[in-house]
C-alpha cells in the first residue's frame, strides 16, 4: 500500500494545485491535505470503506491487534524528521521490519514466517503465469 497511498496523495495534491491555479494563477500557498491524512486512508478509512473499522483499521482496544513496524535506519530513510511523512514518501516494502496481524507474528526481523513459503510461492508463480496466458490469448483473439 506504500505505492499506492503515496500516488493517491501526490493526485489529490496535484489537483488542488491545478484547481488553485485556474482560479488564480498561481499556486496554493498552503496545501490542506496532510500525509497524516494519508496514512488514514490507507488505515481507518480503508477499513471503514470495508465496513471493517469496527475491528481493523486503528489501534484501539478490543480491536484486532494488526501493526507495521518500519526499520527507520536506512539510508532512504534519512533523515526523520516527521515519521508520517517519512513513512509514507521514503517507506517501501523493504523497510517493514515487523507485521503482527491478529495479534500474531507474520514477519520479524525483515523476514516473513509463513511456513511453506517457497510453495506458496511457486503457486503465485503459477497463478501469474496463468493470467499471462489468458491476457496473450485474449490478445490474439481480439
Amino acid at each position: 500500500m506504500f505505492t499506492a497511498t503515496r500516488f493517491a496523495l501526490q493526485a489529490a495534491r496535484h489537483d488542488i494545485t491545478l484547481t488553485v491555479r485556474a482560479a488564480t494563477g498561481a499556486p496554493p500557498p498552503t496545501m490542506d491535505i496532510s500525509t497524516r491524512a494519508a496514512l488514514a486512508w490507507a488505515t481507518i478509512d480503508g477499513a471503514r470503506m470495508l465496513g471493517l473499522d469496527g475491528r481493523i483499521g486503528s489501534l484501539t482496544p478490543g480491536k484486532q491487534a494488526d501493526v507495521i513496524l518500519i526499520d527507520a535506519r536506512g539510508i532512504n530513510m534519512r533523515p526523520v524528521h516527521d515519521p508520517a511523512a517519512s513513512s509514507l514518501f521514503h517507506a517501501g516494502p523493504r523497510d517493514v521490519d515487523t507485521v503482527i496481524v491478529a495479534g500474531q507474528m507474520k514477519k520479524r526481523g525483515g523476514r516473513l514466517l509463513a511456513t511453506g513459503l517457497d510453495a506458496k510461492l511457486d503457486l503465485l508463480a503459477q497463478s501469474g503465469a496463468r493470467i499471462m496466458a489468458d491476457f496473450r490469448a485474449g490478445q490474439s483473439a481480439g
